[in-house]
């Protein structure tokens, strides 16, 4: 469960992370690095496109500033996985409430911009 976003940090079970993540609906927590910083390739989700997921939500900064093109997420639109790409904010409100719904989710926050 995500206890907080502000803008460089994220708070999760407690937990305090300072650098961008993958948080899966299991707890698992990934380290994210994208090769351009703010603009999402396929290729920075690859980490993803071998988990049980049915929900992925993109956090895309606190003002929205990470590019995401549809080629990034169209892999997982076409295996019926909905895609969300949100304001970092709303992206974690959205995770806790898929989590809540026990959706196997996914969410890839960019925790700045």
């Amino acid at each position: 469960m995500i206890n907080s976003y502000q803008f460089g940090q994220i708070e999760i079970d407690g937990k305090k992370y300072f650098k961008d993540l993958i948080l899966l609906y299991d707890g698992r927590i990934l380290p994210w690095q994208r090769k351009e910083s703010h603009f999402l390739i396929e290729d920075d989700l690859k980490d993803l496109f071998l988990e049980d997921i049915e929900v992925l939500i993109i956090g895309s900064g606190d003002y929205g500033v990470m590019h995401v093109s549809e080629d990034s997420i169209s892999n997982f639109k076409k295996r019926g996985i909905k895609v969300f790409v949100l304001k970092t904010e709303k992206a974690t409100q959205k995770f806790n409430k898929f989590l809540e719904q026990k959706k196997k989710v996914a969410g890839a926050f960019h925790l700045t911009c």
